[in-house]
């Protein structure tokens, strides 16, 4: 058995890489969207940008609802960059000759939209309102920092999302206070939603995983680098090279510990996490969170069948320690 000591310290935050929508190209108009449409100009935006592309006859069909592989491939075009958490995942009901295919694929490997039943997509069925706030939290990487929204019928298991949306102004609703999360929503609510939740990242208004993670609250006195390193600087240089030889795939772990000090650190050290355990950045700050603060080990188990032990050491005031079982 190898040992490696991890240390994670102050001001440090998870996110998951999120990209801008992409470069702007010629607008192409739809025939069945008037300058009159209340979401005219988003709609313009959203072509422009790539995002949405309409239908071969030059219409958008603003008023139809989404369905799963439509909002899949919107998702996809908005983000050339998606994390990929479960790798070689499978499709039963998607052929590769499917034009959505590698859309569809992307979001499940990002784990952006889930599997209907068993490992069937269901391509053509409509999204529902509930999907949509899963896919666009995760996606825009947007928390509601702890705030709850007021809708009042919104399941246990989606209410973090729907309350990252409604407390970033994605979302607020309907008037009687509900979300209505089995409903369907039409292509141009979708196509709203997307442009708010990209509009907040990029005008740094939205509240994000990263402002939230649980590490936020530590205070610098909570670590140090060891005095072999000059200056924080060469220590960060080497924590985050020792990161990469401890996710290597040749296993070559020879790095006696792995110090993370600061922000830039631990994102580092998350996204080779991210791959090697397929969890979320968020599912991660949670786990070593808890392992802070609880002292109680929690063991992960990463894709080649290594197990980890991750634990508080109260007697060496190390934060975090973990042991790689081989």
């Amino acid at each position: 058995m190898k040992k490696i000591n991890l240390f994670i310290s102050a001001t440090i935050a998870a996110t998951i890489v999120t990209a801008p929508i992409q470069t702007e190209a010629a607008t192409k108009k739809f025939s069945d969207v008037s300058p009159k449409n209340d979401y005219y100009d988003i709609i313009t935006e959203m072509t422009a940008k790539e995002v949405i592309t309409g239908y071969p006859d030059g219409t958008f069909k603003p008023n139809e609802l989404m369905t799963r592989k439509h909002a899949a491939a919107l998702i996809s075009r908005a983000f050339p960059t998606l994390p990929v958490y479960y790798k070689g995942i499978s499709l039963t009901d998607v052929s590769k000759d499917n034009p959505y295919y590698k859309d569809i694929r992307r979001v499940l490997e990002a784990d952006i939209i889930q599997h209907v039943d068993n490992f069937d997509f269901r391509p053509n069925d409509i999204i529902t309102r509930g999907e949509m706030a899963r896919a666009l939290a995760l996606a825009y990487n947007l928390t509601s920092n702890d705030k709850k929204s007021p809708l009042t019928d919104v399941s246990p298991q989606l209410a973090s999302y729907v309350d990252a949306l409604y407390a970033n102004n994605i979302t607020t609703g309907f008037e009687d206070k509900t979300f209505r999360e089995d409903k369907g929503l039409t292509r141009v609510h979708f196509t709203v939603f997307m442009y708010r939740a990209a509009d907040a990242i990029e005008t740094s208004e939205a509240i994000t995983f990263a402002d939230s993670s649980k590490f936020s609250s530590m205070q610098e006195a909570d670590f140090q680098y060891p005095a072999k390193y000059k200056n924080a600087t060469e220590a960060t240089t080497a924590s985050k090279n020792s990161a990469e030889k401890l996710f290597a795939k040749d296993k070559s772990y020879e790095t006696a510990s792995v110090m993370l000090q600061n922000a830039k650190e631990y994102n580092a050290f998350i996204e080779l996490a991210q791959k090697s355990f397929n969890k979320t950045a968020q599912q991660l700050d949670e786990i070593l969170y808890q392992v802070y603060y609880t002292g109680i080990a929690e063991n992960l188990e990463t894709q080649d069948n290594q197990q980890w032990v991750l634990w508080y050491d109260y007697n060496e005031n190390k934060l975090i320690r973990a042991f790689v079982k081989e």
